[in-house]
């Protein structure tokens, strides 16, 4: 099942109101290579995602509503007509869920009463669907022991980095467990904060990298544990390293290490939500992995073997022999658009990489 971002697809989709528009929810079919438009109707651009413990799917935030060329429907400047095509909805605050099933009834759940899922024996139960405390462009999503989520920082209306107003710095979960809760690392890491890398440690703790940030947070506790800083680069988006946690087996007494590679060492601080700043794409991309187990007896980040290429925007695919592909990225440049025109079309990264790497 894919969700993308609201735009013109060739494909369209009726809804349970009998109006049709543009599909950007599809579920396909890998044996007879069919895609089948499934009715969503908040923007899912820049949206973050989780499985949930009962093995249901489900996303949360993303973009205001567009209409042609990404135009805000409320830009009264460009759009002052209004006109939504589309028939779009914000997705800055909306959650879907949909729970897979074989034979393609299913469908996804948007919008709602108050959050009235509980969680029982790791598995949630009952099905009501309401929307986020704030709106969340680029949040994290983790998953939690008990089945849940804990959804992380994003911005209000998004941008190619965030910014003081734009910051949304604060944490909240699915199901609802209380108020959204401020989080101090996601003030003091803009404007490198959106999607914070984020990973639940065997302790029950989060660890979270953003900027050249590292720390561990007591989720009970609201308490902060500040580790070493990230050496050589800026890992989190838009930078874009690659990051894994490398298997967990007897051998290594299930101790979790994360692994960072690639990424970019651009000066962040020139940018905007609004732009770059300066010419990203003639800045090169960062060839450095390093690894850091958060809660060894000494949690430092070390230096691991280069990359064979620097990259941002690489993705690590775990392989059954325990290695990982490292695929996909460029190497100038950084995740994120604009209209500067210094690479190919509005992309702010350009030499796409086409070799993979394994990493052992």
């Amino acid at each position: 099942m894919l969700i993308i971002e609201t735009e013109n697809n060739a494909m369209t989709v009726t809804g349970p109101d009998g109006t049709t528009h543009a599909a950007w929810g599809t579920s396909y079919d890998v044996n007879t290579n069919t895609a089948t438009p499934m009715w969503v109707t908040s923007n899912t651009f820049c949206a973050g995602g989780f499985t949930l413990g009962n093995g249901s799917f489900a996303v949360f935030g993303g973009n205001q509503p567009v209409t042609t060329n990404g135009v805000a429907v409320n830009d009264k400047g460009a759009n002052p007509t209004g006109a939504n095509p589309y028939g779009n909805t914000d997705g800055g605050e909306a959650i879907r869920v949909i729970t897979p099933c074989d034979d393609g009834s299913c469908q996804w759940a948007e919008g709602g009463d108050d959050l009235t899922m509980t969680v029982s024996n790791s598995l949630l139960v009952s099905s009501t669907i309401a929307d986020l405390q704030g709106k969340r462009w680029y949040p994290t999503v983790e998953g939690l022991g008990d089945g849940s989520v804990v959804v992380i920082g994003g911005d209000k209306n998004g941008g190619y980095v965030s910014t003081q107003v734009q910051n949304n710095p604060t944490y909240e979960f699915y199901p609802k467990k209380g108020e959204e809760i401020y989080m101090d690392f996601l003030n003091y890491t803009v404007p490198v904060n959106l999607f914070p890398l984020t990973w639940l440690m065997p302790s029950g703790k989060l660890f979270l990298q953003a900027g050249y940030r590292t720390i561990l947070w007591d989720l009970d506790a609201q308490e902060e544990t500040e580790l070493p800083d990230m050496p050589h680069a800026v890992r989190v988006y838009p930078a874009s390293a690659a990051t894994a946690m490398l298997p967990l087996t007897p051998a290594n007494n299930y101790e979790p290490t994360l692994l960072f590679c690639g990424g970019s060492a651009a000066d962040f601080s020139k940018s905007s939500d609004g732009a770059s700043g300066f010419n990203v794409t003639a800045v090169p991309a960062d060839n450095t992995c390093v690894r850091i187990s958060p809660e060894s007896s000494n949690p430092v980040y070390e230096d691991d073997d280069s990359l064979p290429e620097a990259r941002s925007m690489g993705n690590f695919i775990y392989l059954p022999d325990g290695t990982m592909w490292l695929g996909n990225g460029v190497a100038m440049g950084t995740a994120g658009y604009g209209d500067e025109k210094w690479s190919v079309g509005q992309s702010y990264g350009q030499d796409p990489i086409y070799m993979p790497a394994v990493y052992e």
